[in-house]
């Protein structure tokens, strides 16, 4: 679910948490050693990702946050800010020349090099939960 922040109402709360969760509490993510990243620069994105930022020809930049069922990713460009709210079932990584992240068929791009040791350390866990995730989805017994 991709939607702009400009209009912001609480119904998109409520979508949001029903999809992903609710954020973790103070504890957890303490003990969790964070389930945030720091900013990061988009090296590229889908059309539809651009059209909803207007981004153009500026710079933009985002943070990804690890929730219970999924991960929310925050948009920031000059002009606009949007979230990209993706449950697990839909979410899918790749790391090559780049890191990128898929879901409904939209896309965004980071440069290798931007995933530090923390980040790095974040997607890892992010990984680690989705597993675990479909280890409890079907359970048929």
């Amino acid at each position: 679910m991709l939607y702009n922040l400009s209009n912001n109402d609480g119904s998109r709360i409520v979508q949001t948490n029903e999809l992903i969760g609710k954020k973790f509490g103070l504890i957890e993510r303490l003990m969790l050693n964070g389930v945030k990243s720091s900013l990061l620069n988009v090296s590229e994105s889908s059309h539809g990702i651009q059209k909803i930022i207007q981004s153009g020809q500026q710079i933009v930049f985002s943070d990804i946050e690890m929730r219970r069922k999924g991960v929310l990713i925050r948009i920031i460009s000059q002009i606009e800010k949007c979230y990209w709210a993706i449950p697990f079932y839909k979410l899918t990584l790749y790391k090559s020349d780049n890191f990128s992240i898929h879901a409904d068929g939209e896309f965004i791009k980071y440069n290798v090099n931007e995933i530090t040791k923390k980040n790095a350390s974040l997607v890892n866990k992010i990984i680690s939960y989705r597993a675990s995730f479909f280890d409890h989805s079907y359970d048929f017994y």
